[in-house]
């Protein structure tokens, strides 16, 4: 079993508690990591990454964000990380 700490809940990212068992597809992984960064939808592995999650680095537990067609206020209980990749500006985190 692993801990979870992300989901995808439509346009937000929130941190969970979580516990999903292991994929096993990754069993047979040769090598000690540090970090094994495993996306999901639903049940289904979509993305491994040997790191952290970078989008919950300032210590927030949602994250909402912010691609170039979208340009309103979220509120303010939200702070803007600019955080630029590809098509998204940044996001409102909190």
């Amino acid at each position: 079993m692993i801990n979870t700490t992300l989901c995808i809940n439509g346009k937000k990212w929130q941190k969970i508690d979580y516990k999903v068992n292991f994929p096993p597809i990754l069993n047979n992984l040769v090598g000690d990591y540090d970090w094994i960064n495993c996306e999901f939808i639903g049940n289904n592995l979509i993305e491994v990454h040997f790191r952290q999650n970078p989008d919950f680095r300032y210590n927030n537990t949602e994250a909402i964000p912010v691609w170039d067609d979208f340009n309103h206020n979220i509120g303010n209980e939200y702070q803007f990380i600019k955080d630029s990749d590809y098509l998204r500006k940044g996001f409102w985190i909190k």
